[in-house]
């Protein structure tokens, strides 16, 4: 299951890695030549204003989001952990109880009807990484727009500022 997201355990083995990577270099070939030629510029912007990020924010981050720079250090940097984040992933299975909050965002993942089984196993599974866990799905929210548009932004906001409290106080998170 791959949407551009990191999922936990998403690869199996180094090797799944390794494939996921050869298939995704592809595409930032092409991304790269993009960003060399100015397109990016013209389509960031789009993208931005697509997620509801208000209009002064959408500027700065297709501004920003655009640049050679910023293509090359993303690339250089999410790449090679990509495989590191994969292993920290499956070593947080069991975090006692300390609180989590997983949230998933509904919209937008154009999976076939096996990784959406595998995704909604996925689910369940993360739930028990600890006892003081809760899972919230954010209904009408995709990829983008969790962020962008204020009511998906809040959730994510609630979520944190949920954590932060419980692991304050001691409580355990509200079901």
């Amino acid at each position: 299951v791959d949407s551009g997201l990191l999922i936990p355990k998403q690869f199996g083995s180094q090797s799944d890695f390794e494939g996921w990577k050869s298939s995704n270099d592809i595409l930032q070939a092409v991304l790269w030549g993009m960003t060399r030629f100015g397109l990016m510029r013209l389509i960031m912007p789009g993208e931005f204003q697509q997620w509801g990020f208000p209009e002064d924010i959408t500027r700065e981050l297709a501004a920003l989001r655009s640049t050679n720079q910023v293509f090359d250090s993303d690339y250089a940097e999410r790449l090679p952990a990509r495989w590191a984040l994969n292993e920290a992933s499956a070593a947080a299975e069991h975090l006692g109880n300390l609180p989590m909050v997983v949230l998933w965002a509904t919209e937008g993942l154009n999976f076939s009807a096996a990784d959406l089984e595998h995704l909604h196993k996925l689910q369940q599974e993360i739930a028990t990484y600890s006892t003081n866990s809760i899972t919230r799905l954010i209904e009408g929210a995709d990829h983008g727009t969790i962020l962008g548009k204020e009511q998906y932004a809040q959730r994510v906001t609630d979520a944190i500022h949920d954590v932060i409290e419980a692991g304050r106080t001691g409580k355990p998170l509200a079901q």
